[in-house]
């Protein structure tokens, strides 16, 4: 009977510890600074020369760089892309996990700046140029894009129309950012493929992968994330700020998304009370809606540009 009941507790021990290290791990490959994706040929599969055209694009533009102190310090990055021309309104990006601007908006941005758009796009905290240790999730990031958007707000001539266009975590950002106050000249969000709250994506990569045993191990990540990181999966959720938003929302999502739930794209749309629009595209992946559904998306897009730009 003690034989067993030291073996018992000898197992809980090991597993506790076996969480303790497991979440850490989890915390250190899923939070902390790591490298993008290279934007060459063959990285992003079928949509390799999609990207690498919209990249090529980009760095083919003069565009000024600009920084940016965050709330808790960093120096974030940007660059200003002015449009040719009086500029119809400001357009400010928000890529999404550990990827770039160039690759995220590598097939709108072209399109944004045709429309006569001043174009800001940023590199994200803990990503390319911008300062940080730690990804977020958009639980610092919708201060970062708070900030961001009254320096474009500062720099634009008076009443311009702003717009927030944010991608998957991007997307988290921006309708994260509207439970914050924000300057009079926001006038529009894109939302394109983004989820409720961290937490709800963690727990949907979980049951999606069947990783019913990990659950230990996300609690124990948890812990490191706040401890390490500052922040908690549950400190805010998407559907929270909209519930007081009263900026319009476009939302996109793809059909066949399976990294982020075209439900909580659904979840979202519910939840907002300002005007809203919601656009599911049909057989489109995870960020490829612009592609897969081009015509649709563009078509989307600009009516709701046109709409919001006058108001």
């Amino acid at each position: 009977m003690k034989l067993a009941l030291t073996i018992i507790l000898i197992s809980a021990a090991a597993f506790a510890l076996l969480s303790v290290i497991a979440g850490l791990v989890l915390y250190l490959l899923g939070v902390r600074r790591g490298r993008e994706t290279p934007v060459e040929e063959g990285s992003y599969g079928p949509y390799s020369e999609r990207v690498l055209s919209g990249a090529r694009w980009l760095d083919a533009q003069a565009m000024e760089r600009l920084t940016m102190k965050s709330f808790d310090g960093l120096e974030l990055v940007g660059y200003f892309l002015p449009a040719v021309g009086a500029p119809r309104g400001a357009m400010l990006l928000m890529h999404g996990y550990r990827s770039t601007f160039k690759v995220d908006f590598s097939c709108s941005a072209k399109l944004l700046h045709e429309l006569g758009f001043d174009l800001l796009l940023v590199y994200q905290r803990a990503c390319g140029e911008s300062g940080g240790k730690n990804i977020c999730f958009g639980i610092k990031e919708r201060f970062d894009c708070r900030g961001w958007a009254r320096l474009l707000a500062a720099r634009e001539p008076e009443g311009t129309p702003i717009f927030l266009y944010g991608l998957s975590l991007g997307c988290a950002t921006v309708l994260m950012a509207t439970g914050l106050e924000l300057p009079e000249t926001v006038r529009g969000v894109v939302a394109d493929c983004g989820y409720t709250s961290p937490h709800a994506e963690f727990v949907h990569i979980i049951k999606r992968g069947r990783l019913s045993f990990f659950w230990p191990f996300y609690l124990s990540f948890r812990f490191w994330t706040r401890l390490l990181a500052g922040w908690g999966a549950k400190d805010c959720s998407a559907p929270e700020a909209l519930a007081a938003n009263r900026i319009p929302v476009i939302f996109f999502h793809g059909g066949a998304d399976r990294f982020v739930s075209p439900r909580f794209s659904v979840e979202n749309f519910l939840a907002c009370r300002a005007e809203k629009e919601l656009v599911l595209v049909e057989g489109a992946h995870h960020g490829t809606s612009c592609i897969e559904g081009e015509e649709e998306y563009t078509a989307k897009l600009k009516a709701f540009l046109d709409k919001y730009c006058t108001k």
